[in-house]
């Protein structure tokens, strides 16, 4: 979640569950952000952004939980969302996140750990998972334990059992939430849309529509 989305869930009145996942914290905000949203878990890429976030995590008098971003070759990212520790290094990470003031490791995460398959019309598991399921097996060897591994993507609650039997221990609810995933458009889904995506048609190209403006509305409104 970014600070936008933060800021809103938390004028709702809501419990900021997870901060910093798809977008970093800007430096000059983690301390407002640690101060006023005392996130339950905080994700960070490097060890910079990590010293940030548990800085401003020691000023607000608590200490924060940290998951590490990470990475290896052969992982997938929608463009503007790459970066992350290298997963080989996960266990000297650790360590490194144990060792802030103010943060401790709390797991690792990725994203997207599923992503929609347009041949096989399925939601099928990414390079990032099986990546997550190596970093995990190393944290066991260096002896840690009860770790979150967070593991995101095309969400819905039809494909929770096999995120659980990936190892995975927590997912987000992503476009899950409106019903707005790929594989809603294929399948009746406990979710129900909650939003449709209108356009106009703008012009004729090569005998294909061309979207004019593109507008969300919640399902029902006028």
């Amino acid at each position: 979640m970014d600070m936008a989305c933060a800021r809103a869930t938390h004028r709702a009145g809501l419990k900021l569950g997870h901060l910093g996942h798809l977008q970093q914290i800007a430096r000059h905000e983690a301390k407002a952000a640690a101060k006023t949203f005392r996130p339950d878990y905080w994700t960070v890429f490097n060890d910079t952004k990590a010293e940030e976030a548990a800085a401003g995590a020691r000023r607000a008098g608590y200490t924060q939980n940290l998951l590490a971003r990470i990475r290896a070759d052969g992982d997938v990212f929608y463009r503007g969302h790459e970066g992350g520790f290298e997963a080989v290094d996960i266990a000297a990470v650790a360590e490194r996140l144990d060792g802030l003031d103010g943060g401790c490791f709390a797991g690792i995460t990725t994203f997207p750990a599923l992503l929609f398959d347009q041949a096989a019309r399925k939601v099928l598991p990414t390079h990032n998972l099986a990546t997550l399921g190596i970093a995990a097996e190393a944290l066991a060897t260096a002896r840690h334990r009860n770790i979150e591994v967070n593991a995101p993507g095309t969400t819905s609650s039809v494909l929770l059992g096999a995120l659980a039997e990936a190892g995975a221990t927590q997912c987000e609810p992503g476009n899950g939430l409106a019903g707005t995933t790929a594989l809603h458009v294929m399948e009746d889904l406990p979710e129900l849309p909650a939003v449709l995506y209108l356009t106009e048609v703008s012009h004729l190209a090569g005998g294909k529509a061309t979207p004019g403006s593109l507008s969300a509305r919640p399902i029902g409104s006028a």
